[in-house]
């Protein structure tokens, strides 16, 4: 079952709303997940949830983790800006990396291609991501 079927079946969204979402992919390009958002037809935390249900990636919750600044900073600021992702711990030759888009495989070999440590991912708010971020890189960082 795909993700819109999902939220159809929970009841996070209406067959209306999925249409708009849908017809904004088609004219903008946005995904449907991130169309649904930005409509304000569904919150990003709901989203998550059903996301990690569905892929099977667990979810972190960044607000009360304490975070390594030295594991967080061994990926170039650039690439955390711009792909949004958290860089959280290093284990076994596995490198747990926090993002709020599970699907943009092209960042996750980026990591593995940087660090040579195997990408773990687990779904985390953009929101707690960016503040995160900002905390250790600054306002913009050295992008």
């Amino acid at each position: 079952m795909g993700i819109a079927e999902v939220l159809l079946e929970k009841g996070l969204v209406t067959a209306d709303q999925l249409a708009e979402a849908v017809e904004l992919r088609k004219s903008g390009g946005v995904r449907l997940d991130r169309g649904l958002i930005q409509l304000g037809h569904l919150d990003p935390e709901s989203m998550l949830k059903v996301l990690s249900e569905q892929l099977s990636i667990p979810m972190v919750d960044l607000s009360n983790r304490k975070i390594d600044v030295e594991t967080l900073r061994s990926l170039p600021a650039k690439l955390v800006y711009k792909k949004h992702l958290v860089p959280l711990e290093r284990n076994n030759g596995s490198l747990t990396v926090a993002t709020s888009d599970p699907y943009d495989l092209y960042a996750f070999d980026e990591v593995r291609l940087l660090t040579g440590l195997q990408v773990v991912p687990v779904l985390a708010n953009e929101s707690e991501m960016d503040k995160v971020i900002k905390t250790v890189y600054g306002v913009g960082g050295d992008t």
